[in-house]
């Protein structure tokens, strides 16, 4: 049988993305013809019939990387526990027999943090995943590439490190022809907002900004910041995207790191972009109520808000906004998300219960009363649509109607019902 396709979900991750490189490049011997195997996105986190998983790999198909409760979904599901400590890149590793491999020890590392404990920095190739999804959002192709070209580099560059040979890439750029990180963000600034005027070698981007009367532009702070800080000399993370273009240039020409890097700065700059009008929208329509503890005087900052910006969560809790603890956001196609700050000491398992036990009744139906049953992560079978994560760094989330990465059923409770559970239900966690 010959493997022709690899299911994930309309907006797959680092870890994700590296999982769906791990079988393309390591899976040949126990899934013939995957390497040369499409993509395809499935909408609603489950096979698109409904149907096992295995009946889809009796056709064919990859184990659906992420979702479907697939040996390569890590993910709590009314069919499976999650697995802790594990991603899917993880998972995908020790099914091909390539986990304990010292070329990829570095590479499923960073796949796992970035997926279970805590951001890994925004200008990281994990933390721009989803803002080049924000950019790009009807092109994940686009995404993959960019994201598989950065693995691609480090992968080579730890395969060269560990063996200590150094394979010559006939695609590589002649170390003339390359053009520093910094001068790539010069250009690109240039590009954007000096209407494309060449830059002179060696000119510093606070330099252009400062030239261009931008240096103190709120949507470009951010990438001036990591600019100063790359110059300074400044420690950055392994898998920055200064670290990585240098090693791009191992396996790739010029025009190709140019493009990645542009890339890059592009959905940074979207994303604070993003950032700057989430902030103002939740100052002007945000509902905002602090919820005090029985035994305790710092209450809980909670806001409701109706909102298609996916940076309202950033936003509500920075200090413009007030620091919100808990954002309750529905967008304009009914799908509501519940965010909690890592550092706040609010307890969402009893809302989740509520709202499954109330989801029952407006249904007709009776899947269970058992608390155990209705606060349990992931969904509960009966009750699809309403989905809860805990995550090991202390945060939790609540998705009802798929969130960002899915489609699935939306919740009969109104906006009202919502504010009324979270108010008699939200708790405080006592440790």
């Amino acid at each position: 049988m010959t493997f022709h396709t690899i299911p994930t979900h309309m907006r797959p991750d680092f870890d994700e993305i590296f999982g769906i490189m791990l079988a393309r490049g390591c899976g040949e011997h126990l899934f013939p013809g995957i390497s040369n195997a499409k993509i395809e996105y499935w909408p609603t986190g489950e096979t698109p019939d409904g149907r096992p998983m295995a009946e889809w790999v009796a056709k064919g198909y990859f184990p659906a990387i992420g979702i479907a409760g697939s040996a390569c979904d890590e993910h709590a599901s009314p069919s499976q526990s999650k697995a802790d400590g594990e991603c899917s890149a993880t998972l995908t590793a020790r099914m091909l027999g390539v986990s304990d491999h010292p070329t990829l020890a570095s590479i499923l590392r960073l796949a796992v943090v970035s997926d279970t404990k805590a951001s890994t920095g925004s200008f990281t190739i994990p933390g721009l995943v989803q803002p080049l999804h924000r950019l790009f959002p009807n092109d994940p192709d686009r995404v993959m590439r960019w994201t598989v070209s950065g693995i691609r580099a480090k992968w080579v560059a730890e395969d060269a490190r560990i063996s200590g040979k150094h394979t010559e890439n006939v695609d590589s750029t002649p170390s003339e022809e390359r053009v520093p990180f910094l001068d790539l963000v010069s250009r690109w600034i240039m590009a954007k907002f000096g209407g494309g005027a060449p830059v002179p070698v060696r000119v510093n981007p606070l330099a252009v900004l400062r030239h261009l009367g931008l240096e103190r532009d709120e949507g470009l702070l951010p990438i001036a910041k990591f600019a100063k800080n790359y110059a300074n000399g400044t420690s950055l993370h392994p898998f920055s995207i200064a670290a990585i273009t240098s090693l791009l240039y191992d396996v790739y020409p010029a025009s190709v790191v140019e493009e990645w890097v542009s890339d890059a700065l592009e959905a940074r700059w979207n994303d604070q972009r993003l950032f700057l009008e989430a902030r103002d929208e939740f100052n002007a329509r945000a509902m905002k109520a602090t919820i005090f503890p029985d035994d305790g005087e710092v209450g809980g900052r909670v806001a409701f808000v109706d909102s298609d910006n996916e940076l309202m969560n950033k936003a509500s809790r920075s200090h413009e906004c007030g620091g919100c603890q808990l954002l309750i956001q529905r967008n304009s196609s009914g799908k509501v998300q519940f965010f909690v700050d890592t550092k706040a000491r609010l307890e969402l398992r009893y809302i989740i219960g509520a709202l499954r036990y109330e989801e029952q009744l407006l249904a007709g139906t009776k899947i269970s009363e058992d608390p155990e049953v209705l606060e349990c992560e992931g969904e509960v079978a009966g009750i699809p649509g309403l989905y809860y994560q805990r995550f090991e760094q202390g945060g939790q989330i609540i998705m009802i109607g798929g969130g960002l990465k899915y489609d699935r059923p939306r919740s009969r409770n109104s906006s009202e019902a919502f504010r009324r559970i979270v108010k008699e239900y939200l708790t405080f966690q006592t440790s």
